[in-house]
């Protein structure tokens, strides 16, 4: 049997998992019988990592957001034209925006450990407001090039591109879900239900996704959940998921939960 080539880029899709399946399937065939395409493997594991560490999304994304253009993203990552997509859904996919995008933002970004806003004045009107004595959500729109920081209760629409972030306040730990018009309960953070709750304690920490908003109907509330100790998510979870089955509550209402859990919310509607 003939092996076709394997390209570092078709290396960095197989990381993903956005292979076709059967192409998925022939490359996990190869892996078992190279040892030299499982060391391949590992070294663009530890460059992605190198990366990473030197530019982390959290900083780095909102400059990207400032130039990247909204259409582009779409026609480069879109599946389907109303699916929630994660666009950066893990560090390999991060790293493969980072090198794309990075240069032209690199001179305009402080270095590790120095203060200061870009010089291009990418400030965002109104992030001076946010109150980061206290646990906060807060969610920006990619708007005609530039990001654009939502209030509560802001009209959206499918396909509107959002990146999620947060102030910790005092809090160490915490959840961030959202439920939408359908009923339908997501988890922005942690990455996974039995990852660490363990939050950032810095001014504005943005997640590492960002999300093209499906078209479900009315709204998407966010929902911020935080405590000093570890969080049970499954729990946290299982409790969204009573309150989004009655969408009247699931737009006003809060989430059933035990002391000492806090909880705030963000709606924007559509």
């Amino acid at each position: 049997m003939r092996v076709k080539k394997i390209n570092s880029w078709e290396l960095e899709q197989y990381m993903l998992s956005e292979l076709p399946g059967e192409r998925m399937k022939e490359i996990d065939i190869q892996l078992k019988e190279d040892p030299a395409l499982r060391e391949e493997i590992e070294c663009l594991k530890n460059s992605n990592k190198e990366i990473l560490e030197q530019y982390p999304p959290d900083s780095v994304v909102p400059q990207i957001l400032d130039r990247l253009h909204l259409e582009k993203t779409r026609e480069s990552y879109s599946r389907s034209p109303f699916v929630k997509r994660l666009l950066i859904a893990a560090p390999t996919f991060a790293v493969l925006v980072l090198v794309f995008l990075l240069l032209p933002v690199m001179k305009e970004i402080p270095g590790p450990g120095t203060q200061g806003t870009p010089t291009d004045g990418t400030r965002i009107k109104g992030e001076e407001t946010i109150d980061m004595t206290k646990p906060n959500l807060i969610v920006y729109r990619q708007k005609n090039d530039q990001p654009e920081l939502l209030k509560k209760g802001t009209t959206v629409k499918a396909g509107d591109l959002l990146q999620i972030g947060y102030v910790a306040g005092e809090q160490s730990h915490g959840v961030i879900l959202s439920i939408d018009g359908n009923g339908v309960v997501t988890l922005h953070f942690p990455e996974g239900k039995t990852k660490s709750t363990a939050l950032e304690k810095k001014k504005n920490v943005l997640l590492g996704n960002a999300y093209e908003l499906d078209d479900a109907p009315a709204f998407e509330r966010f929902f911020f959940i935080t405590s000093q100790t570890e969080i049970d998510v499954e729990s946290v979870l299982a409790q969204a998921k009573k309150l989004a089955s009655h969408r009247d509550r699931a737009r006003t209402g809060n989430i059933e939960l035990q002391e000492p859990l806090k909880q705030t919310s963000f709606l924007i509607s559509k």
